[in-house]
């Protein structure tokens, strides 16, 4: 990830080790093994950290991804089915709202593709 080379920039003599990216994975290779906090020069502080190879989300239901677009859940409760998906569903107020520019297109899109990843479930 390059956290280490980073912090042997900003902040001169650290003298934190650091790899080369491996030529084969093409992926930064670990050499930090613990939590170590820095003050920076000009103030405020650093903190380098073990690297994380992968990291798997949770799966997340309907009602978890929609609290998670604050702007989609204000328009919730002015959809006609209380258990709009808003997706297709007609008279949606999150749709409206997306095509009156009062809802971020690139959002909506984000809504879109995580409500495509989960299990049909009842919302």
């Amino acid at each position: 990830m390059g956290k280490s080379t980073l912090i042997n920039a900003l902040i001169p003599n650290t003298g934190i080790d650091t790899q080369e990216i491996s030529d084969i994975s093409r992926q930064g290779r670990h050499t930090t093994s613990s939590t170590t906090l820095y003050d920076l020069p000009l103030g405020g502080e650093l903190i380098d950290s073990p690297g994380v190879r992968e990291f798997v989300m949770p799966k997340l239901g309907a009602e978890s991804i929609s609290k998670g677009f604050v702007e989609i859940e204000s328009f919730r409760s002015e959809c006609k089915f209380h258990n709009c998906k808003h997706i297709q569903e007609p008279k949606c107020a999150v749709i409206n709202a997306v095509e009156a520019n009062k809802i971020n297109q690139q959002r909506y899109e984000s809504y879109l593709k995580m409500m495509s990843n989960i299990e049909e479930e009842s919302y």
